[in-house]
């Protein structure tokens, strides 16, 4: 993603009506700060996610492999991170794990839509990222078709979001 020095996200209204200018920092490339990371990991410990900090793309590659058992059904979302990771590939063309992904291309959408939509729904275990990470403990999730969202909302037993610590943020504004 390109980062964007500066840009002007709005005029945000003062409590008393008065308005202040708020400018944000955009820089979506650069690792975040051990402090942001640990801030931000303790605020999604504390809102009951299950975090692992890892030192790199070969180490969370690794990672999801190992949390995933045999035959297990998977719904990877789509994904740059998990693209360029490798991760999409391992899960979906491997052979080792029931990809609901290439099942749901493999089907007919004129006429099989409604099994498409409840076999994504309801994966044993759903992969993706996110857009952003807040270090007050929110996850920003963005998505084009919206299919990936009630597996990530609960359908699948588990979620396992793999996301770079460029993606963390101060707060919702900034996502």
């Amino acid at each position: 993603m390109t980062a964007i020095p500066e840009e002007r996200i709005s005029d945000q209204p003062q409590q008393n009506g008065a308005s202040e200018e708020t400018l944000v920092e955009w820089s979506f490339s650069a690792p975040a700060s051990a402090t942001r990371i640990d801030r931000a990991a303790r605020a999604l410990g504390a809102a009951g996610f299950e975090v692992e900090i890892l030192d790199n793309i070969a180490a969370a590659r690794a990672r999801v492999r190992a949390l995933i058992p045999d035959g297990a059904s998977v719904l990877t979302g789509a994904s740059e991170t998990l693209r360029l990771a490798g991760i999409d590939e391992d899960l979906n063309t491997s052979g080792r794990y029931d990809s609901l992904k290439l099942r749901a291309w493999s089907m007919d959408r004129a006429t099989q839509m409604a099994q498409i939509r409840k076999l994504i729904s309801n994966p044993d275990i759903v992969v993706g990222s996110v857009s952003a990470v807040t270090e007050e403990g929110s996850l920003v999730v963005v998505s084009a078709s919206g299919s990936q969202l009630p597996a990530f909302a609960g359908g699948a037993r588990r979620a396992i979001f793999v996301v770079g610590s460029q993606k963390i943020v101060t707060g919702l504004i900034e996502s």
